[in-house]
């Protein structure tokens, strides 16, 4: 054995492997702090995702089933109003009918004004063939020829109130009629096309509502996979203290060396080897082992950040299905078309108001003329009961006159007829005009109704309208809100894409590491690993044991006993364990380190990386417990990542 060169080698090794940590620390303390920003980042893409979920929730749901029970009801009212015109028609054609029964009477009224002039001018000339006698008929004469006019005036009053009443009446059918075609026509189109805006509607919230589900949902898996990569992180130090616990015994072999290779005299001799070779092939494992941890801890951390990169897109995605507001593609939103359908209603329902309106007011203009009317009747009556007086008196004048004044008799008998006959006229046209006031009345007790109905449905369509706007200004919210959450996807996408590609440190502990375990291989090749473990001395056995109990891990046990014999049985490499029992362990090994050996890293094996020790155990005897002597305990935080390892 070369002293020298092993002494050198050993020396070089040990200083290899005590820069790994130190080398790579800023980098790995670098990638913590950007992990603890990452922290920040998906905490606060998981409020802004649970805010859309909030808007988008079961609150909206309800709402929507509120405004298709509201527009159910404006519809049913719509359609009401629709199926009442033709009533309203019918009405207006009994009007008509009844004014058209008062033309014949009108007639009959003229008839009575013509007869009455014709009776004053032959009373007065059969009243002038009688002389100083006739002078009574003379003054009834002139009083008929009086009431003859007064009669014509009504008459002729009657007649214009009476066409114009017609005339208000045929444009209040033909104006209805024309309604009546529209409205329906209306009805039907306004009932599709809302139909089908609150189809829109609700689809755009159920897609609404299942996207803010996924963003929930994949906000929690973002920040349990940075959760993963904050626990791949805490390798760093785990391996940090299996390289010391490697360098310590590279240490303790080449202080063995330098004292055992002297002579009594000081002088170099030939040390005592027969015992490094179990010693070296366990080191190599170790490294061996170590370096398989840390390209699986690399690999974690890689794919970690990678599958957040690949649910920050999914988050970006419908973030900007959101942030589109749901527009059709007419480019509006369907708030905005719900809104515009319930405009078209409201402009249909003001038409039906003025039209309503204006009918109300004709149909007032037609009792007013009906009043008139009926006075005038009124007053063809009270002049036919004046002649009748008249006649009377004129009667008994006659009869006093004797021969001369037969024929005013028989005129006399004729105007009492005739007075009789304007009684029984007015009688009938009263009664007519009466039936007119009442289906007019009826008419305008329609109108009211229908208009009362157009309220209910103006009602429920502001409802609606309310409604539909509180949705908007839901979605207007989370608009906004999926807009932020945009932005913070693509921020947080590109800091991962930078965080990965500056990841280096794991290759560099790597190659290091590989480095040594080559040159340790290549001492190992000069050394017997075959010894008769009772071939050493109670100073080797002392060695040994000290080396094996500076475990610390559980997983440094683990990879003694598979680089060590079979034959170990029970005996694991662990504090305390007897001499005897590691060194059978240790000194059987008849080769290299095999390279098939594996510990699980992040397994269910018991073993706790972070939080507080099992009940009942503390110490090194704490399984999975980094520390080599028991630590006070201290309070948790929040960011706390355990007792172990702090990365920030």
């Amino acid at each position: 054995m070369d002293s020298k060169r092993w002494l050198s080698s050993l020396d070089e090794v040990a200083r290899e492997l005590s820069s790994v940590a130190p080398d790579t620390e800023e980098e790995f303390l670098s990638l913590g702090e950007r992990l603890q920003e990452f922290v920040g980042q998906a905490q606060a893409m998981a409020g802004l995702a649970a805010s859309i979920a909030e808007h988008t929730g079961g609150g909206t749901s309800s709402a929507m089933d509120r405004i298709r029970e509201v527009l159910d009801k404006t519809l049913r009212g719509i359609e009401e109003c629709s199926s009442e015109f033709p009533k309203g028609l019918s009405l207006l054609k009994g009007i008509a009918s009844r004014l058209d029964g008062l033309s014949s009477l009108q007639g009959d009224l003229e008839r009575i004004a013509k007869q009455t002039r014709i009776m004053g001018v032959s009373i007065k000339i059969e009243s002038a063939r009688v002389g100083r006698e006739g002078q009574g008929f003379w003054d009834l004469a002139e009083e008929v020829t009086e009431l003859a006019v007064r009669i014509h005036e009504n008459v002729r009053h009657f007649k214009d109130k009476m066409q114009a009443s017609r005339e208000l009446v045929d444009s209040c059918r033909t104006l209805m009629g024309s309604k009546v075609t529209r409205y329906g026509r209306e009805v039907t189109s306004i009932s599709r096309r809302i139909n089908a805006a609150l189809e829109d509607l609700s689809r755009s919230l159920g897609e609404s509502a299942a996207v803010g589900e996924r963003l929930s949902a994949r906000s929690e898996d973002i920040n349990l996979q940075v959760g993963k990569v904050v626990m791949a992180m805490q390798f760093h130090d785990i391996v940090r203290q299996q390289l010391e616990h490697v360098v310590a015994a590279i240490q303790e072999v080449r202080a063995q060396l330098g004292d055992r290779g002297k002579d009594e005299t000081g002088s170099p001799g030939t040390p005592e080897t027969r015992w490094i070779g179990p010693v070296l092939s366990i080191q190599v494992s170790h490294l061996k082992e170590t370096v398989e941890e840390i390209r699986v801890a690399g690999k974690d951390i890689a794919a970690g950040l990678c599958k957040v990169a690949e649910l920050c897109q999914g988050q970006f995605e419908d973030a900007m299905f959101l942030a589109s507001g749901g527009k059709l593609e007419s480019g509006k939103t369907v708030f905005e078309r719900l809104e515009g359908e319930l405009d078209a209603i409201s402009s249909t329902l003001s038409e039906c108001a003025e039209f309503s309106r204006t009918m109300v007011q004709d149909l007032d203009a037609v009792l007013r003329s009906a009043e008139e009317m009926e006075q005038d009747v009124k007053t063809v009556k009270e002049i036919g009961e004046r002649i009748k007086l008249s006649a009377l008196n004129a009667l008994a004048e006659a009869t006093r006159t004797g021969d001369k004044g037969r024929a005013l008799r028989v005129l006399a008998k004729e105007l009492h007829l005739f007075s009789e006959g304007t009684s029984t006229t007015t009688g009938k046209t009263s009664r007519a005009l009466e039936a007119v006031s009442a289906a007019a009345r009826e008419q305008e007790t329609f109108i009211n109704r229908l208009e009362e109905k157009h309220r209910d449905v103006e009602q429920a369509m502001h409802e609606t309208l309310s409604l539909s706007r509180a949705l908007g200004e839901e979605s207007a919210i989370v608009t906004e809100t999926a807009e932020r959450l945009d932005l913070a996807c693509k921020g947080f996408q590109a800091d991962i894409d930078r965080a990965v590609k500056a990841i280096r440190f794991p290759e560099q502990m790597t190659r290091i590491i590989e480095a040594c375990e080559e040159i340790l291989c290549g001492l190992l090749a000069e050394c017997d690993v075959n010894v008769d473990p009772g071939s050493l001395s109670s100073r080797d056995r002392e060695v040994l044991q000290r080396l094996a109990a500076n475990y610390s891990m559980e997983k440094e046990r683990e990879v003694h006993k598979q680089a060590a014999s079979p034959a170990i049985g029970s005996a694991e490499a662990r504090p305390g364990a007897g001499s005897d029992e590691m060194l059978q362990g240790s000194l059987k090994e008849t080769g290299r380190p095999s390279d098939n050996a594996t510990v699980e890293f992040f397994g269910d094996d018991e073993v706790e990386i972070f939080g507080d020790a099992p009940p009942g155990k503390n110490g090194p005897e704490v399984i999975g417990k980094i520390e080599e002597t028991p630590q006070p305990p201290r309070a948790k935080g929040a960011d706390d990542l355990g007792d172990n390892v702090e990365l920030f």
